[in-house]
């Protein structure tokens, strides 16, 4: 089916010809194939309604993302996209050398509206942020299909990672920074996740960050997979209310938020003093 750039094109203006003796007009007009990548054009074929194939290849070649993959062994890769629903906008990476079944990399993100009503951010009742939400995120080394001693399978894991969380994350911050969003907003689906996050992220509860700070702190002699294991088996327990910890959970619309690129109007809008507050009621939870 000709798209509108084609029906302007072939115009016919027959019907007018009592008004111009000419036939038909050629408009000479460019077609879509000369806007292909152009920075500014939006569309449903677009990743995140803004980036290219051709802007996202070049953005994981500029974060080392791609020579850290050939440095593992993929030499030739693929990167296909996913973008007709714009709630769950994928990015694959596919291994053609060698020829894998399994992706070493995929990601869904959306672009989306966070908004809260918890009591403990008051300041931010009524507002509408844009965030970058990662929906899904999948990291792993096909090549190897071991795990060793010192690399433990984890929790959810299919293949040992790849170990490029921080290029990964670079990547996503620099897609929100240019997309004018105000965060990154995600929601860990095992423990270790978690901890592996707040490197980089914030739980939006303080009282939940408070809760992860002090199982850094209180479980640092373990290796992430027995602290990831031991949680999800029952084997970390609340002291205070005597129960097993199974899990690292954010509160319904809460998740964890990256403060890079936070903007200013988020970090202006953030309680502090009664942040630290909860962080310490968090915290003591787990005293000990």
């Amino acid at each position: 089916m000709p798209g509108p750039v084609e029906k302007l094109r072939n115009l016919n203006l027959r019907r007018f010809s009592h008004l111009n003796p000419i036939p038909t007009l050629d408009l000479n007009l460019p077609d879509e194939r000369d806007f292909h990548g152009l920075a500014g054009a939006r569309g449903p074929h677009l990743f995140l309604q803004t980036y290219s194939q051709d802007a996202l290849w070049q953005r994981l070649e500029e974060t080392g993302t791609l020579a850290a993959l050939h440095g593992l062994g993929f030499q030739d890769l693929r990167l296909h996209l996913s973008t007709a629903d714009p709630e769950h906008q994928t990015l694959r990476l596919e291994s053609l050398e060698p020829p894998l079944a399994d992706v070493p990399v995929e990601m869904i993100l959306r672009r989306g509206q966070f908004q809260t009503s918890a009591p403990f951010a008051k300041t931010l009742h009524g507002v509408t942020l844009p965030m970058l939400f990662i929906q899904w995120i999948c990291l792993q080394n096909p090549l190897q299909n071991t795990f060793t001693a010192e690399r433990p399978r984890l929790p959810g894991q299919s293949f040992p990672g790849l170990g490029l969380g921080t290029l990964v994350m670079k990547l996503m911050a620099d897609l929100a920074r240019r997309l004018d969003l105000e965060a990154i907003c995600n929601s860990p689906e095992f423990p270790h996740n978690a901890l592996l996050y707040s490197l980089r992220f914030y739980y939006f509860n303080p009282e939940t960050e408070g809760v992860l700070q002090a199982l850094r702190r209180d479980l640092a002699a373990y290796c992430l997979a027995d602290i990831s294991w031991g949680i999800l088996q029952g084997c970390v327990r609340d002291e205070v209310r005597g129960v097993p910890r199974r899990g690292v959970r954010v509160v319904p619309r809460g998740a964890a938020l990256s403060p890079e690129p936070a903007s200013c109007r988020l970090r202006a809008r953030s309680p502090l003093p009664r942040r630290r507050d909860a962080l310490r009621l968090g915290a003591s939870v787990y005293d000990g």
